[in-house]
């Protein structure tokens, strides 16, 4: 392996964000210690330790959601999906890494049912449970971005917009722009994307430091770390602004979020 291809492995292992304190250590336990990133079975089991006993009903599913990390902060991005189903007069809508479905569930509610939300995840546990406590309103199914077909799932439900709080971290930068760019292949025309895990320029800096280190411990014969499984990665704005731009879409940046600095809607012609 050359110097180059080293360098830029070890970044890619910098980027990848692990679980904190979101997930107990008996969790954490359940998988992650060989894979990279963490795989969707491995995540089922996870969420079903950890969060079972708050799929009861509805009222303890939205309560521990919205005492569950920053959550509550993510009330005001609906505001900007809502405007925007209506400004382009969409009636089906694909949420991509929806996790419990609570926001969409409450997206749902302010729509009246006039327009058909498709929520998507891989991890099973909380699309069966989703399913059992929000189906009156929400429609759950399967989904995870590195093994599934996006255009099979757009085309199967007639999709008109992807919408994905905060999901895209799940994808590294190569993923993101092959996902985007098989999205550009169907009649979809619109994603809303509320990126999370972006920085600013700092972030840009931080990488030119760590690729001076990589290369002395490559010149040093220091092999790969082994580290346990993320279940996201890092991105500068600068790289995001390259996937969109390479997977040829045009971007509308949308008022900066509590919990979302960074906010696009996504169209192309």
């Amino acid at each position: 392996m050359g110097i180059f291809e080293y360098i830029k492995q070890e970044l890619k292992l910098a980027s990848l964000m692990g679980y904190g304190p979101e997930y107990s250590s008996e969790a954490k336990k359940m998988g992650g210690r060989k894979r990279n990133p963490l795989s969707a079975e491995e995540h089922s089991k996870m969420s079903e330790v950890d969060f079972r006993d708050y799929y009861v009903n509805r009222d303890s599913l939205f309560q521990w959601y919205f005492k569950y990390l920053s959550n509550i902060d993510k009330l005001d991005a609906l505001s900007d999906a809502v405007r925007l189903i209506r400004k382009y007069k969409i009636k089906r809508v694909l949420s991509l890494g929806c996790g419990p479905g609570v926001l969409e569930y409450i997206m749902a509610e302010m729509l009246g049912g006039e327009v058909k939300l498709i929520c998507a995840d891989y991890d099973s546990f909380m699309v069966e449970g989703g399913n059992d406590l929000l189906g009156d309103r929400l429609e759950f199914k399967k989904f995870d971005f590195y093994n599934d077909d996006i255009k099979d799932m757009i085309r199967n439900h007639n999709i008109e917009m992807i919408i994905m709080f905060g999901s895209a971290c799940s994808m590294d930068n190569e993923n993101y722009e092959r996902f985007l760019k098989e999205v550009g292949q169907t009649d979809n025309k619109f994603i809303i994307s509320f990126e999370a895990g972006v920085s600013g320029m700092k972030w840009v800096a931080v990488k030119i430091l760590r690729v001076v280190k990589y290369a002395l411990l490559y010149i040093k014969g220091v092999p790969h770390r082994t580290i346990e499984a993320g279940h996201a990665y890092f991105r500068d704005i600068t790289e995001l602004k390259k996937i969109y731009k390479k997977a040829n879409w045009h971007i509308e940046k949308l008022s900066r979020k509590r919990n979302y600095k960074y906010s696009y809607l996504l169209t192309r012609e």
